[in-house]
């Protein structure tokens, strides 16, 4: 069993990034609606915007895998902390580079995974899939 996770200070950078983007600018920019009536925006829609915004922001930072686990012939486990993914090395289409620069796109036949870059011994795990799957489409990697 092979076992890749996502390097330590990557998550960290990100949670502390999202921490302070929540605790401290979530409450400057309220604090700055009123201002923007005189653009004829009502606040309550800029406000329910950047609550939306900062949720998704959550949401996909819980769900984005920093795990993967890896037996030869068995299903490839991806972990996250809101959920879990398990699909066969069969089930992977293609793996490229995301619209983001950080982040990788795992194409697999129920729909994608994205994963961020920072992986450690993420080569080898391309190249595991790669054997298990020759058809497998490997793309800016």
């Amino acid at each position: 069993m092979t076992t890749y996770r996502t390097a330590r200070g990557t998550l960290i950078f990100y949670f502390l990034l999202l921490v302070f983007t929540t605790v401290v600018v979530g409450p400057v920019v309220m604090a700055q609606l009123p201002g923007l009536y005189a653009f004829r925006l009502p606040v309550a829609v800029f406000a329910a915007a950047w609550v939306f915004a900062l949720l998704w922001a959550w949401y996909i930072y819980l769900s984005t895998p920093f795990e993967i686990t890896y037996r030869l012939g068995e299903p490839i486990v991806f972990r996250a902390m809101l959920k879990r993914t398990v699909l066969e090395p069969k089930a992977i289409t293609s793996i490229t580079t995301g619209p983001f620069s950080p982040t990788i796109r795992l194409a697999h036949a129920g729909g994608t995974i994205n994963l961020l870059g920072q992986m450690d011994g993420f080569h080898e795990f391309l190249a595991r899939v790669k054997t298990e799957n020759g058809a497998v489409t490997i793309r800016g990697l």
